[in-house]
């Protein structure tokens, strides 16, 4: 929960910032077609501010990931404080945290390669590709 609550704060913060940094001739050109406010945002504004706004919020994520090893030293039961807990009755916790580490690698690596796709998908049209 209070990862939840700290990352969303950066995360909307990321997502004003992303809105914000779309010019005003946008919402102008969408006013002037007849749009409302509701249609300009999803239609027009916040298709472009997804380009901006994918990025930092896919890191955000990731470091969300690793930070939830740190919930552990709250008493939170999650994967490092499992880790020990078993190494203990095992006499192997060298061998659980280094389990833990690689499974947390792991991880990350798969959230890093779905964010390099999401973004090329959405750098397709700033370069003017197609298909």
């Amino acid at each position: 929960m209070a990862l939840a609550v700290c990352y969303g704060a950066y995360m909307t913060e990321t997502v004003r910032a992303g809105i914000q940094s779309i010019k005003i001739g946008q919402t102008e050109a969408a006013k002037a077609l007849g749009m409302t406010g509701g249609q300009t945002m999803r239609r027009v504004i916040f298709p472009q501010a997804l380009r901006v706004i994918i990025p930092p919020v896919s890191n955000e994520f990731i470091a969300m990931v690793k930070d939830s090893s740190l919930v552990s030293l709250m008493g939170v039961w999650e994967l490092s404080f499992r880790a020990i807990k078993i190494g203990r009755r095992y006499f192997q916790s060298l061998e659980m945290l280094i389990l833990v580490a690689v499974i947390y690698w792991v991880m990350c690596i798969i959230l890093q390669t779905v964010q390099e796709k999401i973004e090329k998908h959405m750098a397709r049209g700033e370069r003017g590709e197609h298909g």
